[in-house]
């Protein structure tokens, strides 16, 4: 009887260890993400050039020219959008445009709000003619690219739709699990996206110390998913 008691306290003291070892990596991480979950980042946005793939667009020749310049103007755009991301929610909205084209309007741009404990995204305003759209976190596809951006080094991760490529860098040193517009959900905040058409970078990462500090997500009286407002505006 000697040998079964000896086994059985040997493996009760492997599972105190490992419950002791557990708790203290949870509480170590939790400590990491309440010490680095609220943030304020600036995004550029600009619009990428290409002249080429125009040529096969059915435009007059008398216009083309004009069309062109003013492709390059749109390039030369600079606009800047702001993220809070504060205590698992956050506020992602339009701050400012430099260089526009002239006689061009400043777009009304949506506002997107997340809710990290839900996992939900919220966009409203801009074009969007409901209260707000909802959509899940997307699903990515992690790379092992790396490139650095304002000193943090960041990996890549990839989001494939019918035949559109979506390109994300990602910090894991900000363990905040946010991003520019819709794009979140990866393993710290996205820096950087990439799309066939434009690029979204951060210029700016500051830390929120000020807990007073809220978003609030407002309450919609209505509310469709994603999915169903692609249909509603796709072309027929």
């Amino acid at each position: 009887m000697v040998l079964p008691i000896f086994k059985f306290f040997y493996n009760m003291k492997i599972i105190i260890f490992s419950s002791i070892v557990t708790v203290i990596f949870l509480l170590s991480f939790g400590s990491k993400n309440t010490a680095t979950q609220s943030y304020f980042v600036t995004y550029l946005m600009e619009y990428k050039l290409d002249l080429k793939a125009t040529k096969s667009l059915a435009i007059p020749n008398s216009l083309r020219q004009d069309f062109e310049e003013y492709l390059i103007a749109e390039s030369e755009m600079k606009t800047y959008f702001t993220l809070e991301h504060i205590k698992n929610k956050s506020l992602y909205q339009f701050d400012k445009v430099e260089n526009p084209p002239k006689k061009r309007e400043i777009e009304n741009y949506p506002f997107f709000y997340k809710d990290f404990t839900k996992k939900e995204i919220y966009i409203t305003g801009g074009l969007i003619d409901v209260g707000a759209v909802k959509e899940q976190f997307i699903i990515w596809t992690y790379q092992k690219d790396t490139i650095s951006i304002l000193g943090y080094n960041c990996q890549k991760a990839i989001y494939v739709e019918e035949n559109d490529t979506t390109i994300a860098w990602y910090a894991k040193d900000i363990f905040i699990l946010d991003g520019p517009e819709h794009y979140a959900g990866l393993s710290g905040l996205i820096l950087k996206i990439e799309t066939n058409e434009r690029t979204m970078t951060a210029t700016d990462v500051i830390k929120i110390k000020n807990e007073e500090l809220k978003v609030e997500i407002p309450i919609f009286k209505q509310i469709i998913n994603g999915s169903d407002f692609k249909r509603k505006i796709k072309p027929h």
